[in-house]
């Protein structure tokens, strides 16, 4: 007997996992709040509209990435069946800095400040919905051909209809979000308004990538391009340009150009690794098991996220 199980869903642990980590989020978010000076009016407000748009934008996002289907056999009204289980993460935090911008603009609060409050106690939900997608079953990497010392949680989750152990990505992701949550809470509050959010949003895309490539179960997909990866993706350039904005000396410095240049270099190359687990990539042959091309892969998301972090330095820096 296994707490977590391919394919096999645990509804009550799913919606209480949901349910807890909804309430913790929002705790935190309201004891940021408090601690960074903002009204308890524009709380409300965030906290209100936050879950709600975050669960409407889920299912919408879905919705849009997979529309042909949607439409043909599901039907139009399928967009407005938020019953349903579809959902995209992407899509939830979109809504739900959607509805921070919202709350900002109707209270006058700075977007940034607001942004930077909710930003750990999103990625706290941000865990919980990862360890909710362990209880639906869904989470999972490779099957593990050899029993060994991993072939238990929180390293692998059991497969009763094939009796396999898979790598428990659902677990690997949760943690990383925790860890997330945990560095931008300890950002200094001298640090610009909105930083706290973009470094966790770079952190975050940095981390999916990865993940999003070594998922083996149901995920959306345009052909062969994974969509979630792809997102992560455009979620870095976003994080990047950011920061670059925000630079009061516009003139890109050498070091700034030298992170874009190597940015869009891992991220073809990252491209590539995507084929070479398949070994259609001719030069790339010298990696003989994928688990060698994922660690390359890995090494690559270090790499951007080291451009993330000195392109935020090269931006703060010109603050003072």
């Amino acid at each position: 007997m296994t707490l977590f199980s391919i394919g096999e869903t645990n509804q009550p642990m799913f919606l209480l996992t949901l349910i807890l980590g909804l309430v913790l989020s929002l705790a935190c978010a309201v004891l940021l709040c408090r601690r960074e000076k903002v009204s308890g009016k524009v709380t409300l407000w965030a906290a209100v509209l936050a879950p709600v748009l975050g669960f409407l934008f889920s299912h919408v996002f879905y919705c849009l990435v997979q529309f042909s289907y949607v439409v043909n056999n599901l039907g139009p009204e399928a967009f407005l069946d938020f019953s349903a289980n579809r959902h995209m993460l992407y899509g939830g935090m979109f809504g739900a800095v959607l509805a921070i911008f919202i709350a900002s603009r109707l209270s006058g609060e700075k977007f940034g400040k607001l942004l930077d409050a909710f930003a750990p106690a999103g990625f706290l939900f941000i865990a919980a919905i990862r360890l909710a997608e362990g209880f639906n079953g869904m989470g999972y990497g490779e099957y593990i051909e050899e029993i060994n010392a991993f072939c238990r949680f929180p390293f692998a989750v059991y497969d009763n209809m094939y009796e396999m152990w898979a790598w428990a990505l659902f677990a690997g992701e949760a943690f990383y979000a925790l860890v997330i949550c945990a560095v931008t809470l300890l950002i200094r509050k001298k640090e610009p308004a909105g930083d706290r959010a973009l470094l966790g949003l770079g952190m975050y895309g940095c981390g999916q990538i990865i993940f999003e490539s070594l998922r083996r179960d149901e995920f959306l997909r345009w052909g062969f391009v994974r969509c979630s990866e792809l997102f992560s993706g455009v979620l870095l350039l976003i994080v990047l340009i950011c920061y670059l904005v925000r630079c009061k000396n516009k003139k890109m410095n050498i070091s700034n150009i030298i992170c874009m240049v190597l940015f869009f270099v891992m991220v073809a190359f990252c491209l590539l690794l995507e084929f070479a687990t398949e070994g259609r990539i001719p030069f790339l042959q010298f990696l003989e098991t994928p688990a060698q091309c994922y660690m390359c892969m890995a090494g690559a998301c270090v790499v951007m996220l080291i451009c993330v972090l000195v392109i935020r330095r090269n931006s703060y820096q010109q603050e003072q």
